[in-house]
């Protein structure tokens, strides 16, 4: 597991310069005070800094992808799961290196700002089909036929566009970074495909006010937090690119007075090919031992998935163990005392996630697993439910439903 990319943003209020985590929303400046929360509406665009000195010719900015974040792969006979992060560059010119290595943890980058100078050189490379390759690169690592997979999902991912400067001079181009000269030399008549900081910045963040737009109140939330909520009023609002949006806030238990309150996404999903319209489909499909009693047979079916980060392996297990019980949440009529922990992984992530979470539940793997090559989920809603947890030793336990997960799986969750 590595470690976070951090970068430096500049304070929309006051321009002082603020460093954050990648996966940070809340920003908080130290010298004007004023606390935002970011929506990204892409990628995030950053610069590595300049410090080899210019002996001559242009300064030219390479675009890289980046991603890291969990991926699952769901093969015809098991779930594969792995921590991604990975470079790629987006341009094609075989002379600059073909990722950034371990830059992008041990440098401190900048948010990409209009007035940086020099040329940038368009991405080649759309998302789209960076996200591809790395699907491709994810499948070579199961090189046996039986575990070729038919599904993969990318899930809490962060991807960035980071570009890396270059001197590029009449006969040669210098890393600008380190000052070493790159091996090989510009191509005769090759220009650069360039386009300024400003247009390469455009769909800059958007900068929203941690106010509760019901009542005025300042909104709580950790810095890593998708989700905020008022004290005040007692609601929850999700941050999106037209603004704040309140949540409905169910929970188990909501009278617990619990150590812990860990978010899930309850998420309905459509699918063709599949009877997954109630709780006694669900269990006839996947082949489970359980019989459901006559008032949870036609009980509507959703699959409940981790809301915040956690390593794949635990992620898979804390989806399928809520989906096989299917607990009904209630009203959340008033927050708890206790902060509940931050939601920071999105719910059209936690979707993506669900197939895989199908896939680890079916008994009879070798049945199913085929059918779910044909089958298309489609998203229809979510709500997003607290559970309560008791902490015990090094442990954070939820009795009723009967599971439980380690303490510093949390907190190094987070760090993914």
């Amino acid at each position: 597991m590595t470690d976070q990319v951090r970068f430096e943003h500049q304070c929309p209020q006051c321009g002082a310069p603020v460093i954050l985590d990648e996966t940070d929303r809340l920003f908080a400046c130290p010298f004007c005070r004023v606390r935002l929360f970011i929506h990204y509406r892409r990628a995030p665009r950053c610069t590595l800094a300049v410090g080899a000195e210019p002996a001559g010719g242009d300064l030219v900015h390479v675009p890289y992808w980046r991603f890291r974040g969990m991926g699952f792969a769901v093969g015809l006979d098991s779930v594969h799961w792995r921590v991604l992060d990975q470079s790629v560059r987006a341009v094609e010119r075989p002379l600059f290196p073909a990722n950034l290595g371990l830059r992008p943890q041990a440098m401190t980058l900048r948010a990409l700002q209009p007035e940086t100078p020099g040329a940038f050189h368009g991405a080649d490379l759309k998302r789209k089909d960076f996200v591809a390759e790395l699907a491709r690169s994810f499948e070579q690592h199961l090189s046996d036929e039986a575990t070729r997979p038919f599904h993969q999902a990318f899930v809490g991912e962060t991807v960035q566009l980071i570009y890396a400067p270059f001197w590029v001079e009449r006969h040669r181009v210098r890393d600008a970074v380190t000052g070493a000269v790159l091996a090989g030399s510009p191509e005769p008549g090759w220009q650069v495909e360039a386009e300024t900081a400003a247009s390469a910045a455009g769909g800059s963040p958007v900068f929203m006010a941690t106010l509760c737009p019901h009542c005025g109140w300042d909104l709580e939330g950790e810095k890593d937090a998708l989700v905020l909520l008022c004290r005040n009023c007692d609601r929850a609002w999700q941050a999106g690119s037209g603004g704040l949006r309140q949540l409905p806030l169910t929970a188990l238990q909501p009278e617990s007075d619990a150590d812990l309150w860990l978010p899930f996404w309850s998420i309905e999903a459509g699918a063709t090919d599949l009877d997954l319209a109630s709780y006694g489909d669900f269990i006839r499909l996947t082949n489970q031992t359980r019989v459901p009693t006559p008032d949870r047979e036609n009980q509507p079916f959703r699959f409940l998935v981790p809301a915040c980060k956690v390593n794949p392996q635990r992620f898979l297990h804390l989806g399928a163990w809520m989906t096989l019980e299917q607990p009904r949440p209630q009203p959340l009529e008033k927050l708890p005392r206790t902060l509940p922990h931050p939601v920071n992984l999105a719910p059209v992530e936690g979707f993506q996630s669900v197939l895989a979470v199908l896939a680890q539940l079916t008994v009879a793997k070798k049945k199913l697993l085929p059918r779910l090559v044909r089958a298309h989920l489609a998203f229809k809603s979510y709500q997003l439910v607290f559970v309560p947890f008791r902490g015990q030793g090094l442990e954070w336990v939820q009795p009723e439903l009967g599971f439980s997960l380690p303490a510093n799986a949390l907190h190094w969750g987070r760090r993914l």
